[in-house]
């Protein structure tokens, strides 16, 4: 008798959220590199790290640009998209990939997190490349609006991008992969600054959990091991449960051919097959 023990189900884990840092931070415009830009990988509460806006404009200019870009997002990853902590883990080249968002957070206003009670968010375009910033996908412009911390997210930018590319994870950590904003200022007297703490990519994944092999019992077909002898009790089962069907048919025949008492014929067969009876019945309550 061959028992098989399939191995345990594969199941299927999910990482929350990848939220990581640029290993490359660009910038430039109208007036230049933007002015703390090379620190833009990073998200730091009430410590901007890249400051848009503020650029003289010569009378009737009407606006400036200033663009900033990030890439290669293999640094330190944020454990989930609240920033709550960081971890180093990437997803493997097997998992899939359920959403993709563009993160654009600026200064957050709030006093608890040290900032002032309001933020300047400019004008500006996002988009993103997959070839090194050869090309580029721009989503929606966003208009300027100032943040007061009501409510809370209100100076964190998502942008949806899931449907734009067929996201994999080898796209997601290729070198090739950049998102990039570009800032509008306006002839504004006196000019005013808008703070970017973080520019990047935020994305959920899942995939299957780690390879579990099937369990497999001594003696199962293909296990190889040392040479085990049968169970003892399933012999007895297997032989009682044989002789109970061929023991009267043999009989018969027997008789047929050697002739004798159907009396001596009957008893000795009702005889084997009371022992058979015996050995499947205990087999059957474990010996």
């Amino acid at each position: 008798m061959l028992i098989i023990v399939p191995g345990p189900t594969e199941a299927t884990y999910y990482d929350t959220v990848n939220v990581p840092g640029a290993q490359t931070v660009t910038s430039g415009g109208d007036d230049g590199s933007v002015p703390g830009a090379v620190n833009a990988a990073d998200y730091l509460h009430a410590n901007e790290t890249a400051t848009l806006g503020g650029i003289p404009l010569p009378p009737g200019h009407g606006f400036a640009t200033q663009w900033l870009q990030t890439q290669d997002f293999t640094a330190g990853v944020w454990i989930d998209q609240y920033h709550t902590g960081r971890n180093i883990s990437l997803p493997p080249n097997s998992a899939t990939i359920s959403f993709v968002y563009l993160d654009i957070r600026w200064q957050d206003p709030r006093p608890m997190f040290g900032g002032s009670g309001t933020s300047n968010i400019p004008d500006y375009k996002p988009g993103f490349s997959l070839d090194g910033g050869t090309t580029w996908t721009w989503t929606a412009f966003k208009p300027a609006r100032i943040a007061d911390g009501t409510p809370a997210d209100d100076c964190w930018d998502a942008v949806n991008v899931t449907g734009l590319a067929s996201w994999t994870p080898q796209i997601l950590k290729s070198n090739q992969l950049c998102v990039k904003i570009i800032s509008y200022s306006y002839e504004v007297t006196p000019p005013y600054y808008c703070y970017l703490d973080y520019l990047g990519i935020y994305y959920f994944w899942s995939g299957p959990d780690p390879e579990e092999y099937e369990v497999v019992l001594p003696g199962e077909a293909g296990a190889g091991g040392p040479f085990t002898t049968p169970d003892v009790v399933g012999l007895m089962g297997m032989t009682g449960f044989i002789g109970m069907i061929g023991i009267p048919a043999a009989s018969i025949w027997f008789f047929r051919r050697d002739g004798g008492s159907k009396i001596h014929a009957g008893v000795m067969a009702l005889i084997g097959f009371t022992v058979c009876f015996g050995f499947f019945y205990a087999s059957i309550n474990g010996g």
